[in-house]
């Protein structure tokens, strides 16, 4: 039988992936920005940019699972994909996508 819990996860981790790649993005333009003269970055302000690209990569892969979730297949990247959502900065919505993931877990090819 088929539900809407994996389309509802789907949107859920693509709403989640795409906030971690908006609030990573800006903050990195931030940082480049706001330093007076770019290339005498302190290695705190490194790893802080290290982070974000982190956090920008973890939201391309959360909406790489919340399309294969909306499509029914691949039931282990979608689950990824929830996992991912829930470390990155929209980690609200990795909870919700995570379970409705679990629970359809039929659903999927």
């Amino acid at each position: 039988m088929r539900t809407s819990k994996p389309m509802i996860a789907g949107v859920l981790m693509i709403i989640g992936g795409m906030l971690s790649i908006t609030i990573s993005t800006f903050s990195l333009f931030n940082i480049i920005i706001t330093q007076d003269v770019w290339w005498e970055y302190n290695i705190l302000i490194l790893i802080i940019m290290f982070i974000h690209f982190a956090f920008i990569l973890i939201g391309i892969f959360a909406i790489i699972g919340g399309t294969f979730s909306i499509m029914r297949k691949h039931y282990g990247w979608a689950k990824a994909g929830s996992i991912f959502t829930f470390l990155g900065w929209g980690f609200i919505f990795g909870i919700p996508a995570l379970v409705l993931i679990v629970l359809a877990e039929d659903e999927f090819e």
